[in-house]
């Protein structure tokens, strides 16, 4: 699928391996379960339903492939991931063919829509032990305040990631993006998301958090298109932007902090900061799909990804700032995850801060965006 389709900015875009996962082959005897033990309970209402597959569609490379193996091998459920890398992918998917999934990785701005359009199905906790893992400041976000609907993974920033030996000492802001003199030439990536660019650039003109809810999404337009003059910038998913990265094909990227550091992990050129004016915040988390007849099998899966050590393991691969104090905790004293305790998301200026824009654009808008996507950056996945 060519990149910064205009589908994009549809209505989708609008942004110890378990105790539990051994149990859903039936070897746990639950007679031996103590009376009233909530975690004993789940797994007696996780058998009743055994199943044989189970489809989790999420993104691309963002959960180690040995973690996905081992839910297999410990439960005897075939494990289908379907990634896709972004969201005009995870539109088209959900659009042509929702019911073949169960569970759905997606970002704050993603689960707005899915829970608008009632796609979503409410969490049982009882079948989630592990939810007590949880940071309770990854919870009880506008979107879902109750957390009816939605399980937090990882958290993060849309920042700005360079190479040092391409750029040096930039100025930490978003404006660098425009200036002339510094990028030149150089190639420039944009992460393909609506959501994060549109506060990108109405961040660099200036607005504060409550500017950017009143200001003009044509400006934001505007300042977007201006980048097509300054240099060769262009629009890519963030897999391709962290591989140009780490091949120093890329001198500057807007991309999630996440994969900045993925990236920096792999090529030690590479550094990356949140701009002083702030930047767009993001959480990632599961949805359990209203379609599925896979729901107690599906609350297994996420309880398994909320386990200490499975959740470290995901946090290590993703390079994520993770919602999972119980995997925190555990990379206090095991050196496999002590890097786990560096992770933690810049820090953003709380009055900068800005959340993605989560309203739908005026067609003339998705017009321009969408010309200026596809024509003006000629951006393609590999």
């Amino acid at each position: 699928m060519n990149e910064g389709s205009h589908g994009v900015f549809s209505v989708l875009s609008r942004r110890i391996l378990g105790r539990l996962a051994a149990v859903l082959t039936g070897s746990l005897v639950l007679s031996g379960c103590e009376p009233g033990n909530p975690e004993a309970i789940a797994l007696a209402r996780v058998e009743e339903s055994p199943v044989a597959t189970l489809s989790v569609l999420g993104r691309v490379d963002y959960f180690p492939e040995a973690v996905l193996k081992n839910f297999s091998a410990e439960t005897g459920i075939a494990l289908e991931y379907q990634g896709y890398r972004t969201s005009d992918e995870l539109e088209w998917m959900l659009q042509h063919s929702p019911e073949k999934f169960d569970v759905v990785l997606t970002d704050d701005v993603s689960i707005r829509t899915l829970l608008g359009l009632d796609l979503c199905s409410p969490i049982d906790r009882d079948l989630i032990p592990h939810w007590e893992n949880l940071d309770p400041s990854s919870l009880g976000k506008t979107w879902d305040s109750d957390n009816d609907f939605s399980v937090p993974l990882f958290r993060g920033s849309t920042l700005i990631a360079y190479n040092r030996d391409l750029i040096s000492n930039p100025h930490r802001s978003w404006s660098l993006l425009w200036d002339r003199e510094t990028i030149s030439e150089k190639p420039v990536y944009l992460v393909d998301e609506v959501c994060d660019l549109m506060g990108v650039a109405s961040l660099a003109m200036g607005n504060t958090l409550d500017d950017a809810r009143r200001a003009s999404l044509s400006g934001a337009v505007a300042k977007l298109e201006l980048l097509s003059r300054v240099g060769p910038s262009r629009f890519a998913s963030y897999p391709t932007i962290r591989s140009a990265l780490i091949s120093d094909e890329c001198a500057v990227a807007v991309l999630y902090s996440n994969e900045a550091r993925r990236a920096s992990r792999m090529n030690a050129k590479i550094d990356y900061f949140v701009p002083e004016e702030g930047a767009p915040q993001w959480i990632d988390s599961l949805t359990i799909l209203r379609t599925s007849k896979k729901r107690n099998v599906a609350h297994g899966f996420v309880n398994f990804l909320l386990d200490a050590e499975v959740g470290a393991q995901c946090a290590w691969h993703n390079g994520g700032d993770t919602t999972n104090l119980a995997s925190l905790e555990l990379a206090q004293w095991d050196p496999r995850y002590s890097e786990l305790l560096s992770f933690p998301n810049p820090k953003v200026p709380e009055e900068g801060t800005l959340f993605r824009i989560e309203r739908p654009l005026s067609e003339s808008l998705v017009t321009r965006l969408a010309g200026l996507m596809r024509t003006a950056h000629h951006s393609r996945e590999p």
